[in-house]
């Protein structure tokens, strides 16, 4: 595993005044023994506390490590003198952190942090542009062609009140508008335009390619893809 640059923070030394024990921790007294060391997973580096020495509790000492890294080294609480928080200071090579109160400051953590920048962490796979709708093209074509609203746009929605539309392209790549309208209407089998491939458009019942128009007709309602506004334009659903 190729790792990143490393930063080495030094040795840390953690210390917890006051008289009173806590339950489960070593005396104050007691001499500093090893505990294993802690690995931290962060979005963009691995921080890794070694030679971890302790009066504490290792289980005790691992988790205030985590909370008090948690952050990353930038974001290590500082000390404030008897805030009954844990804070930290920092000298040439080590840390010294520790939870401030009145009186002698006795329990203690010591450790070297280890900073790899990147280490094993992976960047998410950058997010995949969306798929563009080939219909999209076929709208375009329709909204952009102003005379073509104005007339065959304008007598659909007003003559014959389509308001839906079934879009979609023929394997020339022409593109068809197939109106949704009763059987009742007096049109039925030509409520639709078809794109020509030289410009312009041709009603449905006038494009062999389309295939029985009366059929075509039949199939619009199911398979309604679009609406048709009061100022001709198209909007894919």
């Amino acid at each position: 595993m190729r790792m990143g640059p490393m930063v080495v923070a030094g040795i840390a030394t953690l210390a917890l005044g006051g008289a009173a024990a806590t339950p489960g921790v070593a005396s104050g007294r007691a001499k500093l023994h090893v505990c294993a060391d802690l690995q931290l997973q962060r979005k963009h580096s691995t921080l890794l506390a070694t030679r971890v020495r302790t009066n504490y509790g290792c289980s005790y000492a691992r988790n205030k490590l985590q909370g008090l890294l948690h952050n990353g080294v930038n974001r290590i609480p500082r000390s404030r003198a008897h805030s009954g928080h844990w804070g930290c200071t920092s000298g040439d090579v080590a840390w010294t952190c520790r939870r401030y109160l009145r009186g002698r400051q006795t329990k203690r953590i010591r450790f070297v942090l280890t900073v790899q920048v990147g280490g094993d962490s992976v960047p998410p796979p950058p997010t995949p542009l969306p798929t563009p709708n080939p219909l999209q093209r076929c709208v375009d074509l329709w909204n952009n062609d102003l005379v073509n609203r104005a007339l065959i746009g304008y007598h659909f929605y007003y003559d014959h009140s389509i308001r839906r539309f079934w879009v979609y392209q023929l394997p020339s790549g022409r593109c068809a508008f197939i109106g949704v309208v009763p059987p009742t209407d007096r049109e039925y089998g030509n409520d639709g335009d078809v794109s020509v491939l030289t410009g312009g458009w041709a009603f449905m019942a006038d494009v062999p390619e389309l295939g029985d128009p009366k059929v075509v007709q039949d199939q619009a309602t199911a398979n309604a893809n679009a609406t048709l506004s009061g100022d001709e334009s198209v909007k894919l659903d």
